[in-house]
């Protein structure tokens, strides 16, 4: 039969959109896109309009953690996938820069690696 195992919503009190969703080996879920505020708690970071986001769910849908992604002018994840160890990295793109980063052209690409836990 085709029955929904679970389902989840979540996002922010502005506008969200999910690009990418992958599965580790464990079964958790990792979904990435974009945000325009804050979400779950975690504080919408850089000066921009849009942080680009990760959140995890374990493989009975509970949350686990969400991370943000801010620039000075917007970021956006675009894909997840997992690394050999189970690590998720995200890629996307990024106007203006990110923390720590200098802006190369008017829309560079974004890579950020993160701790399965």
């Amino acid at each position: 039969t085709n029955s929904t195992e679970w389902t989840r919503q979540l996002g922010s009190s502005n506008t969200d959109s999910p690009n990418g969703a992958a599965c580790d080996a464990s079964g958790n879920i990792y979904v990435t896109g974009s945000a325009a505020a804050s979400i779950a708690g975690q504080p919408f970071t850089g000066s921009g309009s849009l942080n680009a986001f990760i959140v995890k769910f374990n493989s009975s849908g509970a949350l686990q953690w969400v991370r943000l992604l801010g620039a000075t002018i917007s970021s956006v994840g675009t894909s997840v996938a997992m690394d050999v160890s189970g690590n998720p990295v995200v890629v996307g793109s990024v106007q203006g820069a990110l923390a720590g980063q200098t802006a190369l052209g008017s829309n560079d690409f974004l890579v950020a690696k993160y701790n399965s836990s």
